[in-house]
């Protein structure tokens, strides 16, 4: 019985397989090659970390030199400005300035009248001179009828730029119109010349028909003096307007339209609709648009599309547009016209708000 499991035994040790050295040997270098590759990926990761962390770091470390830069020029710019102020002895005050865009007013129909009480210390002829920073204008050469009226049937245009506008209007009387030549040439008063009045223009007065000019020889007693009265027309100029095809969808009280391709025009404060070109023989108006009511205009992006909308304040409703152009061109010149207009709008606002306010400064003195 012992004999046969050891038989057994040597016949189960016969059967088994024994490797060669090649197989172990590539065994052996599978796995190194596997341990190899694990320890050389972390290696790689960390390395990654490590130069991510280095570059944020450097990024962190520029913006706070950059930073301190900026303060340190801010700080100086501050000193210099400090010390310019206190060798000046000057009192700065922060206030925010009104900008405005540059409106051209057109001084139309300028009637004078003069008393002819004392018209006989004055001469037969009269010229008008209106004069504006470096712009001067002359009138053409004027001769009163048997009531003194004086007509200047001439259209005059100033560039204004801001709200502190000033525009001098003289009247000289002249004896002769051979020194009329003289006059256009160097606006300069003459011994040949006599100044009647003069007046100026102001925003505060601007929207008034009728201006005042005192004679300086006389007194301003009710008995003794010698009024001329102006009387001139101020129609400022809207700025230029704009032609051209535009998308344009309006929306009223919430409810949404659609997109439409119209011919669009923009002139006197007004956005016109048009289903085709107008013309005089065809009437194809579809919506008119008071830009003078309109509270706002910005860039917005509708579905992906970069487009002009406009916020119209109406008397019942609030009407909201939106314009959409061909090019980038034709919507920064859409866009600005636009912007010219609003501001254009804001300068007579403010006109007809500092004429309301001073109404009783603002006082004409009535004619006999």
């Amino acid at each position: 019985m012992g004999n046969r499991n050891t038989d057994h035994h040597v016949f189960a040790v016969e059967d088994e397989e024994v490797p060669s050295e090649t197989e172990e040997r590539s065994r052996c270098h599978s796995i190194i090659r596997n341990d190899f590759r694990r320890s050389f990926e972390k290696i790689v990761k960390r390395t990654q970390k490590i130069v991510q962390i280095c570059r944020s770091r450097c990024s962190d470390l520029r913006r706070q030199m950059k930073n301190r830069e900026n303060q340190r020029i801010r700080f100086v710019a501050r000193k210099k400005l400090d010390d310019i102020r206190e060798s000046l002895n000057v009192k700065f005050q922060n206030e925010p300035k009104n900008y405005f865009f540059q409106a051209n007013l057109t001084l139309t129909n300028t009637t004078s009248f003069v008393q002819l009480r004392n018209s006989f210390l004055c001469n037969k002829h009269y010229v008008c001179i209106f004069t504006h920073d470096c712009t001067a204008y002359i009138t053409k050469l004027g001769v009163p009828d048997r009531d003194g009226i004086l007509n200047f049937d001439d259209q005059f245009q100033f560039k204004i730029v801001d709200s502190n506008f000033d525009i001098q209007a003289t009247l000289y009387s002249i004896r002769s119109p051979k020194t009329f030549a003289y006059i256009c040439s160097c606006f300069k008063k003459k011994p040949s010349m006599k100044m009647v009045g003069e007046v100026h223009i102001t925003m505060k007065n601007v929207r008034r028909n009728k201006l005042i000019l005192q004679h300086p020889d006389f007194p301003t007693d009710a008995e003794n003096n010698c009024w001329l009265s102006t009387k001139i027309e101020v129609k400022p100029k809207w700025p230029p307007g704009m032609k051209g095809k535009l998308k344009i969808a309006i929306i009223k009280n919430k409810i949404p339209g659609n997109f439409n391709l119209r011919w669009c025009i923009m002139e006197n404060g007004y956005f016109k609709c048009y289903k085709y070109v107008p013309s005089k023989y065809s009437k194809s108006l579809v919506d008119e648009l008071n830009l003078r009511k309109c509270t706002k205009a910005k860039k917005v992006y509708r579905s992906n599309k970069k487009m002009i909308k406009l916020e119209i304040v109406m008397s019942v409703c609030k009407k909201t547009v939106f314009l959409e152009t061909d090019n980038d061109l034709e919507f920064n010149a859409w866009l600005k016209k636009i912007k010219n207009v609003m501001d254009f709008n804001k300068l007579w606002k403010k006109v007809d708000a500092d004429v309301n306010r001073d109404d009783l400064e603002l006082s004409i003195i009535p004619e006999e």
